[in-house]
């Protein structure tokens, strides 16, 4: 067996081969001032199938057995079917589940995304949703419905780089806030309430609420709160002189296990599903020490509660976090309202506690505080951005497709409901859309292996049926997951070019360039073609007529201005010379029409021009004495990049 041994808690875990079949933990008793709370020791069983799926968790609390989870499998796709008492069912857009009280019905568009969905409580219909979403599939409008009353349409904007600007509910002014940017992206307002950042996008102020940091740049209080952090960047103890004193542990794997509220109260919370080690599977409350039993979907959102023999119902927004709670008989036990950066607007009844809120993280509402991730990383939903950095942002490989994270190690990436819809580059997320399951489907005992990593999936201590031939899979589409790196090819054929070396470089026509699809021309090592393949099956020897016909063919290529670079046909320099000067005049007549444009309309123009010079621009359309020049630098010298042209005083 495995041990793991810390001040709180004692966790032994007995494996079958590399499967936990039972796991058992004592948590030790807490003190608090002249407060004792109880120790706690639960026993988790599990059962599999022959491709190492969980089929059964039992649980033991203290003695107390609860009812089994049990679990079914499509046979087909290895999707879940059955889930404790749910079944998940799906036709083409609409998915439903449908438990012995509880039924959810939601309907997808082409993009995969929800734009409906509808909640049931015994006869009740208590609660639906509409969703729209603009062109790029970020969420733009919401319309709750519950218990047939229409709720205030709540709605989103955004700016030309993505960001949330403005969220609306209804016509209320205390529910409109705007969201204001500085140039590099960080928030600097919402409404009126300015935001104050340091270097390295640290917080000082907002509005009269006044921050502090240590050396790391962690936030150590935020007006009279005080936050204790250990060296992993958790927040361990929250602090309110006098009034708050609320303490948080937590596991070798950085996951919350329990949260101490003074001498009041103490919750304690449990891991137990194999496949989502993450979510929170139970948890219970010094109050009463009724065990609560959380269930997912399949996409890790909770859907249900199960507590004394009652099952309530959970509602998510399209954001992931909770919004509604319903009893079992359909009354409305709690709504959550939130603004636009995580915090608590609106709470029904604070006094019923539920661990998950905002994006189905731990909330403490208490504090402002929400625990995001693997890392534990503790975000201030005043602000909303994260107080602390972690070990693995020092450790972490450079996103240059996303260098503000890099910049503004502080930031919280945008959350599902406002970023576009991303086309999928691995294998796993193709297979999903199609239908099929993968994790599920393939007999693997690391269920929790990156499926679209090769150096997982071709690992020899990587223990699945279908190694090989995904590995086989990996490297024929690497090609299309990494386009820009150089790799070799998983389109060619492997004896054209030797194992493990680079692969000479590539060139292929666009599939709809030559007329028609299905064709594909390679060249390698010269302009000349080299081979043509099908990507589709052809009759009657098409390919080898295409060989033999285009072989030792040229491609021919054009630069920017049409003209084809080869040493067979030279361009008069003279009408080079006039398709630049073409281009200049038009650039130029472009630019000063933006620059006249951003001077009337009292927007940011290119150039720091002075009031005569304003004057000048608005009545003449230009300025003397000045030229716009073309200044490329380090960039790609294109002539219709505008980003590339200056104004340059040179002349008077």
């Amino acid at each position: 067996p495995i041990r793991v041994l810390s001040r709180s808690l004692r966790r032994k875990i007995t494996r079958q081969g590399p499967l936990a079949i039972a796991i058992h933990e004592e948590h030790s008793d807490i003190n608090y001032a002249n407060k004792r709370f109880a120790e706690s020791s639960v026993y988790f069983f599990y059962e599999y199938d022959d491709l190492f799926r969980m089929i059964s968790l039992t649980t033991n609390f203290g003695g107390l057995l609860l009812e089994p989870l049990r679990c079914e499998y499509d046979t087909r796709d290895g999707r879940i079917i059955k889930l404790h008492n749910f079944s998940f069912l799906r036709d083409g857009i609409v998915k439903r589940i449908l438990g012995e009280t509880i039924v959810v019905e939601s309907r997808r568009d082409e993009q995969d995304a929800e734009v409906t969905r509808k909640v049931m409580v015994g006869e009740l219909r208590v609660a639906e949703v509409n969703v729209v979403r603009d062109i790029l599939g970020r969420l733009e409008s919401t319309e709750w419905t519950i218990f047939g009353e229409k709720r205030p349409i709540e709605k989103r904007t955004y700016n030309i780089d993505g960001q949330l600007t403005q969220l609306t509910m209804g016509e209320s002014e205390n529910r409109r806030w705007t969201l204001h940017y500085d140039l590099d992206g960080r928030l600097k307002a919402i409404n009126e309430r300015k935001l104050s950042l340091a270097s390295g996008g640290v917080p000082q102020r907002f509005e009269q609420v006044i921050y502090e940091v240590d050396g790391n740049g962690w936030t150590t209080r935020r007006g009279d709160l005080r936050f204790e952090t250990d060296v992993f960047g958790r927040v361990r103890r929250v602090v309110q002189p006098g009034s708050l004193d609320i303490e948080y542990g937590y596991d070798e794997q950085s996951r919350i296990i329990w949260r101490r509220v003074g001498d009041e109260s103490l919750q304690r919370f449990f891991y137990g599903y194999p496949h989502a080690s993450h979510l929170i599977s139970h948890f219970t409350a010094s109050s009463d020490e009724a065990v609560s039993l959380i269930v997912y979907d399949e996409d890790g959102m909770p859907i249900s509660m199960h507590r004394n023999g009652l099952t309530y119902a959970i509602v998510c927004d399209a954001d992931g976090s909770v919004r509604f709670l319903f009893g079992q008989d359909g009354a409305l036990i709690k709504e959550v309202i939130r603004g636009p950066l995580g915090g608590i607007i609106m709470d029904s009844d604070p006094t019923f506690f539920f661990p998950l809120g905002y994006l189905a993280q731990f909330d403490d509402p208490v504090v402002g505080i929400v625990i995001i991730g693997a890392d534990a990383r503790p975000l201030d939903t005043v602000i909303g951005r994260f107080m602390t950095t972690t070990p693995t942002f020092a450790t972490a490989n450079l996103d240059t497709f996303h260098p503000e994270l890099e910049a503004d190690p502080f930031r919280l990436t945008a959350t599902k409901a406002t970023s576009p819809t991303i086309i999928p580059v691995d294998v796993s997320e193709w297979m999903t859309m199609s239908g099929f399951w993968l994790p599920d489907a393939v007999p693997s005992s690391q269920p929790d292996s990156r499926w679209n990593s090769p150096l997982d999936v071709c690992d020899a201590s990587r223990s699945h049926a279908l190694s090989a031939a995904f590995c086989s899979l990996a490297t024929k589409t690497v090609h299309f997951s990494h386009f820009l790196t150089v790799s070799t090819s998983g389109v060619l054929p492997p004896y054209q070019y030797p194992s493990r070396t680079v692969a000479p470089k590539v060139a292929y026509t666009v599939v709809d360039s030559v007329g028609f699809r299905g064709v594909l021309f390679a060249n390698l090592s010269s302009e000349k073609i080299n081979a043509v393949m099908g990507t589709q099956q052809f009759e009657g020897g098409v390919l080898s007529v295409l060989n033999s016909i285009l072989s030792k063919s040229v491609l021919v290529r054009t630069d920017d201005f049409g003209i084809i670079p080869s040493a067979t046909v030279v361009a008069e320099d003279h009408v080079r010379a006039d398709l630049i000067r073409r281009c200049t005049r038009l650039v130029e007549s472009r630019l000063w029409a933006r620059e006249v444009r951003a001077v009337q309309i009292g927007t940011t123009a290119r150039y720091q021009w002075s009031d005569s010079e304003q004057m000048e621009l608005s009545t003449k359309g230009v300025v003397a004495n000045y030229d716009i020049i073309f200044h490329p630098g380090d960039s790609i010298p294109l002539l219709s990049n505008h980003n590339l042209w200056i104004f340059d005083r040179s002349r008077g």
